[in-house]
């Protein structure tokens, strides 16, 4: 949805998410030359989650590393999100943007996708996230 109506994107749900993001923070940076106003954005991802969808390009880079398929492509998911980000805050700084922008990254996720064991108390026991927040 954009602006209440329904519209169909091209891509990777991700990378469409960030993208309209920074179009909109384009927008609201072409509006700061006469409005001055503050603006907020908030990118709610639905990754990492199952199913785990993600382009072949992020999960390879786990693929015979990770133990599982799934944890291969949960990572791989993780590596897009944080490629996003990236080009989130250098957008913000190739438009005067970063000094003056606070960004906030949080994630309900955990470790949840990317972990192989679990003890009794559901603590993470072995995999690359082997802590507990």
């Amino acid at each position: 949805f954009c602006n209440g109506k329904s519209i169909r994107k091209n891509g990777y749900c991700t990378d469409v998410f960030f993208s309209e993001a920074i179009q909109f923070i384009e927008q609201q940076q072409d509006k700061q030359e006469t409005e001055k106003k503050p603006f907020f954005c908030y990118i709610a991802t639905n990754a990492p989650h199952f199913p785990f969808n993600v382009e072949n390009q992020y999960a390879d880079i786990y693929r015979g590393i990770a133990p599982t398929e799934d944890q291969a492509r949960f990572y791989g998911m993780v590596t897009n999100i944080d490629d996003n980000v990236g080009k989130l805050r250098a957008r913000l700084e190739e438009l005067y943007l970063s000094e003056n922008t606070i960004v906030i990254f949080m994630s309900d996720n955990g470790s949840g996708g990317g972990v192989s064991g679990l003890d009794k108390n559901g603590h993470v026991t072995e995999g690359p996230c082997n802590y507990n927040a």
